[in-house]
């Protein structure tokens, strides 16, 4: 299913469409897995990749739908927001803001149950 056609259907269609590509995908699954077991060339393989893709283009649309829906209600997209970070290796690299817990060491109560390890279990 293509982008496209997918915008036409409605959400009730849409739905539907997703579980039975979901159980088609699953049965696949299944089918590749016996085959393997039994050393039996799989037949047509890219029929796996046809439903990712199926499934991806459905998740795409109902997307769109509900960032349209809250800029139409609220005026704000109703995505997380996000930007650009370093990373480990120092390129930038699009995140998602998230919650973080305080840093231990501005937590008081981290500070006041720090652990100190006991020194005369060393000299044993």
């Amino acid at each position: 299913w293509r982008v496209g056609e997918l915008r036409i259907k409605s959400n009730e269609d849409l739905h539907k469409l997703w579980y039975v590509l979901l159980k088609e995908l699953n049965m696949l699954y299944t089918m590749e897995y016996a085959h393997k077991q039994e050393n039996i060339y799989f037949p047509n393989p890219e029929r796996i990749d046809k439903m990712k893709e199926s499934l991806s283009n459905i998740e795409t649309v109902v997307q769109e739908r509900n960032k349209a829906y809250w800029q139409l209600e609220t005026g704000e997209t109703g995505e997380r927001p996000g930007g650009n970070v370093h990373d480990e290796f120092g390129f930038f690299e699009y995140r998602d803001y998230t919650e973080c817990h305080v840093p231990p060491e501005f937590n008081l109560l981290h500070q006041q149950f720090k652990y100190i390890p006991d020194e005369r279990l060393d000299e044993l």
